[in-house]
């Protein structure tokens, strides 16, 4: 360190050799990986298109307005943001009942409050961003790892607009949302012994249930295949129980 840097706090030398991504807050390898993506969607689009410059100048304005908007919003301290991320998260779900009770219909589907001439909008697209960040809001005023409790809450929160998206119904961005919220928790320090026993009860649920099911074809298709004079299924036993076909049928 020179005779200059001596004079100056740490804060105030590490400010003045700090980069220009550095001081807006942004992480160098995460923005090229976006530009890269960004840039290999428009060729993408460009070609799907069939190479219309207009929907491509269309995209890249998008592209340009969420990036103008990454910056502007990593200008705010984290402190700042969890203030008004349950306010946020509150509105989000408001605005979802919105949705369930009067939005727009358009091609099968009620995602978007309609606002004749003036705005049309996707209350979902924003709950990918609240989401997560409603889940770190409230396990920060928590010891981690969470208590079983805590994990609940969070599975309310992260329950309620999943299952709001899904009666639109929009699958994919209801599965964003419950991708989002669960890495959060599970980033939190989620025991494994509750996501193992979790699992452990679903997939036991899913085999009794598919094990009862197959049970009842086979019986059933024993007693036709006794009835039509056929008493052995052809794929028995390699085939489906529900999927066998008897000998000499059609």
């Amino acid at each position: 360190m020179n005779n200059f840097d001596r004079m100056l706090s740490s804060e105030d030398v590490m400010r003045r050799r700090a980069t220009l991504l550095q001081r807006l807050h942004i992480d160098g390898p995460l923005l090229i990986l976006l530009l890269t993506l960004a840039a290999g969607s428009l060729f993408v689009l460009y070609s799907a298109s069939g190479k219309s410059w207009d929907l491509l100048a269309k995209q890249a304005t998008s592209f340009g307005i969420g990036l103008v908007s990454m910056i502007v919003i990593a200008q705010f301290e984290p402190r700042f943001m969890a203030r008004w991320v349950p306010i946020g998260y509150v509105l989000g779900v408001l605005l979802l009942v919105v949705v369930d009770v009067m939005g727009h219909n358009a091609m099968g589907a009620t995602r978007w409050i309609n606002i004749p001439g003036v705005i049309r909008f996707q209350p979902s697209e924003f709950m990918k961003i609240l989401m997560p960040a409603t889940i770190a809001w409230y396990l920060s005023k928590r010891t981690l790892p969470p208590q079983l409790k805590h994990v609940g809450v969070s599975l309310f929160l992260i329950g309620l607009p999943f299952i709001l998206i899904v009666r639109q119904p929009d699958l994919g961005t209801s599965l964003l949302i419950l991708a989002g919220g669960a890495f959060v928790l599970f980033m939190g320090g989620l025991r494994w012994r509750w996501i193992l026993s979790v699992r452990k009860r679903s997939v036991g649920h899913w085999l009794e249930h598919h094990s009862v099911q197959g049970r009842y074809w086979f019986r059933r298709g024993v007693r036709q295949g006794l009835v039509a004079g056929h008493p052995v299924p052809s794929g028995f036993p390699a085939g489906k129980p529900h999927r066998l076909h008897y000998c000499g049928d059609g």
